[in-house]
């Protein structure tokens, strides 16, 4: 590795990152401490890695302290706060060790020239990361670092330097942070499902969704958080070139300054490459962190079978990985199975999602999309949408290329569709509740069901709905099953409470 040095010598201020054609050199990384030893650096040296600021660190330079044991030193205010988780964050998996000391007596957006300047020396230096320095930890909502970082100074340093943190109680603080990229629908982090049968919508949904993220647009008049999306698009890759196409006929200006967001076209094995891919968002990206990574989709990105449970347990831990390598949402598109009533496969998906969404098309060829559950959030609310062509180009043969948006459905013309219109046993199911709540039917008091709504208890609607069927050639198990499907069904579509 060649490097560059320029000497400090006195009380002069130590020299910026020497540049070398396009590659950022470190100063003095001879001067890292490895293994057990001792850093014996001198002070007038010490910050050379802290003067770029987190808009001027890349991943590229942090492999040049792989292996090292690193200390952070950040500045005394939020940037430098947001410096040492950026650099923390990119270092996991590389250096040996990473550590944050901040240093005491610092005025408000002081340094480590300040605290120099102050009378600091390198041997109190040297003594104060032996004594203070604690080991590096992802930042969390609501709680300030000195308390994330707080444990016990046991002797073992395996416990010393683990993530593992005890909290006490009446130092977790309530957070007023926003906690939505767009507001009851999309959690600012954790594991978000976006289901739905072929061809229901569910990929031109997600695109139009996160294009309102990174471009900063209220979503149907909620509000949105910003910043970069990572699109996997793993099935229909070249139809996605033709999706960008027609939302930028559609919606962008000519003068627009560049969408931050980010495709990656090349089919994963996301249990085997979920490390190469946070690698390859970090060297891309830089110093951006994305908010948003979409796996689009689950069947697409998974080696194994979706209904093994181990094998959707890998899944997701792969999938939290990226979640807590940059701290953002993971957003996976997943078919339905054959009831179409909730997501194909193993059910811990389900289980590990803070977030799932159900896309189906009514009879009229809307998109409805359903919040079915959101941790913390509102659940049941309806997004409406339709599909609408776009021309994007001509193709050799002189036709033209065509795709669609995605655009807002009125909520009247919602009301008005034709989306429980039902056929099978749905229907049959649900004209049985009809008949069991003429017959049987009661006003309940109660908390959960709206009031003057008039109920009947499941038992009296399976009775009525095995009266149907007698003479049927279906078995009397047969029967029951049938019944608890469409039951579960037109509870999953919101048609039905129980």
């Amino acid at each position: 590795m060649d490097l560059e040095r320029r000497r400090c010598a006195g009380d002069a201020v130590p020299p910026a990152p020497v540049a070398r054609g396009d590659r950022r050199l470190l100063y003095g990384c001879d001067r890292r401490g490895r293994g057990q030893g001792r850093p014996t650096a001198h002070l007038e040296c010490a910050g050379n890695l802290l003067r770029w600021g987190v808009k001027g660190w890349t991943a590229e330079l942090a492999e040049y302290l792989r292996d090292a044991n690193v200390v952070i030193l950040p500045d005394n205010d939020d940037a430098g706060r947001e410096y040492a988780d950026a650099v923390g964050a990119s270092l996991q998996g590389i250096a040996a060790s990473v550590r944050v000391l901040e240093l005491p007596s610092l005025p408000p957006k002081g340094d480590i020239i300040d605290w120099a300047k102050a009378g600091g020396t390198a041997e109190q230096l040297l003594d104060l990361i032996d004594s203070d320095a604690k080991p590096w930890v992802p930042f969390v909502a609501g709680v300030e670092r000195d308390e994330q970082q707080q444990t016990e100074q046991a002797p073992n340093s395996e416990i010393r330097n683990s993530r593992l943190k005890l909290i006490a109680f009446d130092d977790i603080r309530l957070s007023t942070e926003r906690e939505y990229l767009i507001k009851d629908v999309i959690p600012r982090t954790g594991l978000v499902v976006v289901w739905g049968r072929y061809k229901s919508g569910k990929s031109f949904w997600t695109f139009d969704a996160v294009m309102h993220i990174a471009l900063d647009w209220r979503y149907r008049g909620r509000r949105v958080q910003q910043g970069p999306v990572v699109y996997c698009a793993l099935e229909g890759q070249r139809g996605f070139a033709k999706r960008k196409a027609a939302f930028e006929n559609r919606f962008l200006a000519e003068d627009r300054k560049p969408v931050p967001l980010y495709l990656q076209p090349v089919s994963l094995d996301l249990v085997r490459d979920h490390k190469e891919l946070i690698s390859v968002i970090r060297s891309t990206l830089s110093d951006v962190v994305p908010v948003v990574v979409v796996l689009d989709t689950l069947n697409r990105s998974l080696v194994g079978s979706e209904s093994n449970d181990e094998d959707m347990a890998a899944y997701i831990k792969a999938s939290d990985a990226i979640r807590e390598a940059f701290n953002c949402t993971v957003i996976i598109v997943h078919h339905c199975g054959i009831e179409g009533s909730r997501p194909r496969g193993h059910t811990s998906l389900t289980g590990a999602a803070d977030a799932q969404l159900a896309v189906e098309r009514d009879t009229a060829g809307n998109i409805i999309t359903t919040i079915e559950f959101m941790k913390d959030g509102v659940e049941g609310d309806k997004i409406a949408s339709r599909l609408e062509v776009v021309e994007v180009g001509i193709d050799e043969d002189g036709e033209p290329i065509t795709s669609c948006v995605v655009v807002p459905v009125d909520a009247s013309a919602l009301l008005k569709s034709e989306t429980f219109k039902l056929t099978g046993n749905l229907k049959l199911a649900y004209e049985a509740l009809y008949e069991a709540i003429a017959e049987l039917g009661e006003v309940i008091p109660s908390t959960v069901i709206p009031p003057g709504t008039t109920s009947v208890t499941l038992s009296a609607w399976a009775s009525i709905w095995t009266s149907r069927n007698v003479g049927s050639a279906i078995k009397p198990d047969g029967v029951r099953t049938n019944f608890d499907r469409a039951a579960k069904t037109l509870q999953v579509r919101k048609i039905i409470g129980v």
